[in-house]
């Protein structure tokens, strides 16, 4: 089936690139609920992309982002948000 492209975007591993994660599989790796990467695009903490579709989205994270996220991961963000100002922005991306 994917070698026919009948396979929906989420199943497609060339759509995500270096450092780039599925938002599933970040939540995973952080141990969090998909809903908190959500909310961390939505306030613009995380880099990310939507799918050729629009349907899903792509969210970036290297190694140094990744520790970033662990330790946004360890309080409410709104106590993170204004105590530690520097773990809700984003390392700057490398262009695509």
């Amino acid at each position: 089936m994917r070698d026919l492209g009948l396979v929906g975007e989420l199943f497609r591993d060339d759509l995500a690139e270096e450092g780039e994660w599925w938002i599933p599989d970040l939540a995973r790796e952080l141990g969090v609920i998909p809903q908190k990467i959500h909310y961390w695009v939505k306030q613009g903490w995380i880099h990310s992309r939507r799918t050729p579709s629009g349907k899903h989205l792509i969210v970036w994270a290297d190694q140094d982002e990744l520790h970033r996220l662990r330790q946004l991961t360890s309080g409410k963000n709104s106590w993170i948000a204004t105590r530690h100002p520097e773990l809700v922005i984003p390392k700057g991306r490398p262009p695509r």
